[in-house]
């Protein structure tokens, strides 16, 4: 199945010792025993969180951005990064809609 190459993200209200922030949180990739920690806060409206790992061989960090939250709707985002965070490419954005 094409998605389990992603994973999934769980999200849980787990605030930290920095006022307004969420932490620690997990993304839980398909990779057997790949649970990492992604840390971030919502800012006006607009929660960011990001992890780091190494994959083959290399530092790479994902951000993942909630936003465009309403009673009935959000879109989240998942973007990667080769360079530290200076450039991300966006490789998946999923907006849930309530019925």
């Amino acid at each position: 199945m094409a998605a389990a190459a992603y994973g999934f993200v769980s999200f849980s209200p787990a605030f930290g010792p920095i006022a307004g922030s969420i932490a620690p949180q997990m993304y839980v990739d398909s990779l057997p025993g790949a649970q990492i920690p992604v840390r971030g806060r919502f800012v006006d409206g607009v929660g960011t969180f990001t992890s780091t790992q190494v994959v083959a061989g290399k530092p790479s960090a994902t951000r993942f951005i909630w936003s465009k939250i309403t009673r009935t709707s959000a879109q989240w985002e998942q973007a990667l990064s080769e360079d530290g965070g200076k450039t991300w490419t966006t490789n998946w954005i999923m907006e849930f809609r309530r019925r």
